[in-house]
């Protein structure tokens, strides 16, 4: 004879399953909203504000912006995503440059600076409180005093070059720093958006959790190997699983990228490579 303690256990476990059911099927059923972006990073005026006024999201760099310009940008229903670079120091940006120590560079075997692979900006070292401490006063005054709706986080892809290249402390370093700065993020700024450029190590092992958009700079699947086409299969699972969204730029075998994107309903914008970020006429499309 069957107990009522036995239907009752029954029931509860009938509605963790029809529970869990539920979440495993809204992760797969999610859909991505189209909608249309352009990433510019010069001076503007009046011409281009109002071009700007046609995509969804323009990613800027916002020291040529005035909070009155992201207003009107805004009024038009367009969002304003402010661009930071997070692991290399831009040679011309004085102003950060002038607030960092030593400490916080990262530093080779010689004890020399590490620089990117052109020679021309050094290396940020994430994992140093202070470097994180000067970020944060960077994008307060340069971006979210402004006004803007999130912010575009840049040159993380040296977390999967010294994951390739073995350089297992500089990886390390990047990759803890990393999550700490994303913890810290989303403390002080919980309803701004979140755009990560390229850097899928660091989506996979960190930052899945805290972005809400993806951006896969330079896409080209075009005479890619089984390995290639693994991986990107993986990531395919994975932003849907997170809901993250997936924003991509394509310099060149249009068609057949674009092809792909449109299978999996990610935004697709193409665009002549040559001034692509600071000739607001270049020709995209």
């Amino acid at each position: 004879m069957i107990t009522k303690h036995f239907i009752k256990i029954f029931l509860i476990f009938l509605i963790i399953i029809i529970g869990l059911l539920i979440l495993f099927m809204s992760k797969f059923l999610y859909k991505q909203k189209k909608s249309s972006f352009r990433v510019y990073y010069n001076k503007i005026n009046v011409d281009i504000i109002d071009e700007m006024k046609d995509y969804d999201t323009n990613i800027v760099e916002a020291s040529f912006f005035t909070k009155n310009d992201v207003k009107e940008l805004q009024q038009s229903e367009t969002k304003v995503i402010g661009y930071i670079s997070l692991v290399e120091v831009g040679y011309w940006d004085t102003i950060l440059i002038d607030k960092l120590f030593p400490t916080d560079y990262l530093i080779d075997v010689n004890g020399n600076r590490k620089m990117d692979l052109d020679n021309k900006n050094y290396l940020g070292n994430l994992s140093s409180s202070h470097f994180r401490k000067i970020l944060f006063e960077i994008i307060e005054t340069r971006i979210f005093e402004k006004g803007m709706d999130g912010i575009f986080f840049d040159t993380l892809d040296w977390i999967d070059y010294f994951e390739y290249a073995k350089e297992d402390e500089f990886y390390n370093n990047l990759i803890n720093g990393y999550k700490l700065f994303l913890v810290e993020f989303k403390e002080k700024y919980p309803d701004k958006i979140i755009i990560q450029n390229r850097s899928f190590t660091s989506y996979f092992e960190v930052s899945k959790k805290y972005i809400d958009v993806f951006f896969w700079e330079n896409f080209n699947l075009y005479n890619e190997n089984r390995e290639t086409l693994k991986k990107f299969n993986k990531f395919k699972r994975q932003v849907i699983w997170n809901k993250t969204d997936v924003d991509v730029i394509s310099f060149e075998n249009e068609c057949f990228n674009k092809e792909i994107i449109n299978k999996v309903g990610w935004n697709f914008l193409f665009s002549d490579i040559e001034h692509r970020y600071t000739d607001w006429n270049v020709e995209v499309r």
